[in-house]
């Protein structure tokens, strides 16, 4: 009985001690798009990354991120790139286990395609810890300027390999126009390895 209760107060003890787990915002994140193609352009592959850094109140956070396609055009390959800088905030809904957050970033965005379009993005989204290890997030973006129309759609999953480290999977889609052509990314699938700090 003795032992038993013992036991017990060590779990209890353990159990108030461990931290609550929380939504990532600080994590540097490389990646890769491993297959896709956009309209009108062709198949898509190429490197990215995402960095984001929280504030102390862990309300707020910085976000940079950024995408440089491979473009197979046939006889002629060109180039795709997308890239995003600002700040953004969190509303946690729940904490804890299964914790889930709503957030939102005002972006300043670039995107080229040949020819270098720019102009102010919004990011809005909903992460959740579906388990202790695997973090999921859906997350709708939207730049409108004279010279780009832009909706993209995605969603993200990360499995915690340790305390540092995380593989990660995402899947892209939307509707892209520049310069007046048609550039929507049809179901681009990216693979990465993401650092926590």
């Amino acid at each position: 009985m003795r032992h038993l209760l013992l036991s017990t107060a060590a779990a209890s003890a353990v159990a108030i001690a461990a931290p609550a787990h929380a939504i990532d915002y600080d994590y540097f994140e490389a990646r890769y798009t491993v297959s896709g193609d956009a309209v009108d352009v062709g198949d898509v592959t190429g490197p990215g990354f995402e960095a984001s850094r929280s504030f102390d109140n862990e309300w707020l956070f910085a976000r940079a991120s950024g995408d440089f396609y491979a473009v197979d055009q046939g006889s002629e390959d060109g180039t795709l790139d997308l890239f995003s800088i600002g700040p953004g905030a969190r509303l946690p809904l729940t904490a804890g286990r299964n914790a889930v957050d709503l957030y939102g970033a005002l972006n300043y965005q670039r995107v080229a395609t040949g020819n270098v379009e720019s102009g102010i993005g919004v990011d809005v989204g909903v992460a959740m810890d579906i388990t202790d290890r695997i973090e999921g997030r859906l997350q709708a973006t939207r730049m409108d300027n004279d010279d780009v129309d832009l909706d993209l759609y995605e969603a993200r999953v990360a499995y915690d390999v340790d305390s540092d480290w995380s593989v990660t999977g995402s899947l892209l889609t939307g509707d892209a126009e520049v310069s007046g052509s048609d550039r929507d990314p049809d179901n681009l699938v990216r693979l990465g390895a993401r650092f926590r700090f």
